[in-house]
């Protein structure tokens, strides 16, 4: 029998999580930017520059603390926290998973990294009662995906070693161009 996936979250190692994040932000992100421009909010749409930080500092970009406290701080100051009255909450999965993502960063506590994984399965869910699909079902598959996405980021584990000891250059540019497109790609691996 499968853990409960808050559970994995939990027990999983803050730089697993960082990578598992990054990936579930970035396929919300990209979901969030492919609807019709109308449908799009600006505060949402203003925290790419956030989350290319995450990408960053999730890959071990050595100068990524500060850009992600840079794109913070104007996420602070948007409207993204005090969204106008009639804006709801409709779409706002992906603007929850870049933020809580960027908080994972920099406090390194698994509760941020489980309100991502829940933004998804919210979403999913979302998605499916809109339109001809099952939202129980939809949202099984994506817990399913993210167990399949920390079992992913668990074969790079020696490759965030090396990153945390300094002993490879090239392991940025490894998990970039292997993992990173794994971890994003709509369905299978």
């Amino acid at each position: 029998m499968r853990v409960h996936l808050s559970e994995r979250i939990a027990d999983t190692d803050p730089a697993q999580l960082g990578l598992f994040v990054a990936g579930i932000a970035e396929r919300l992100m990209d979901l969030h930017e492919a609807l019709p421009d109308e449908e799009q909010i600006p505060s949402i749409l203003e925290q790419r520059p956030l989350l290319a930080a995450v990408w960053s500092a999730a890959c071990g970009e050595p100068t990524a603390h500060v850009a992600v406290c840079h794109a913070l701080a104007r996420v602070y100051l948007s409207d993204f926290l005090t969204p106008p009255p009639d804006a709801g909450r409709r779409f706002d999965h992906a603007g929850r998973a870049v933020y809580y993502s960027a908080q994972l960063y920099l406090h390194l506590l698994p509760q941020f990294a489980i309100w991502v994984s829940n933004a998804a399965i919210e979403f999913a869910g979302w998605s499916a009662s809109i339109g001809e699909a099952e939202p129980v079902a939809a949202t099984a598959q994506e817990r399913q995906r993210q167990h399949g996405d920390l079992d992913l980021i668990a074969e790079y584990v020696p490759v965030l070693r090396e990153l945390r000891a300094g002993d490879s250059p090239g392991a940025t540019r490894r998990l970039v161009a292997e993992l990173k497109p794994r971890l994003i790609r709509a369905t299978g691996r």
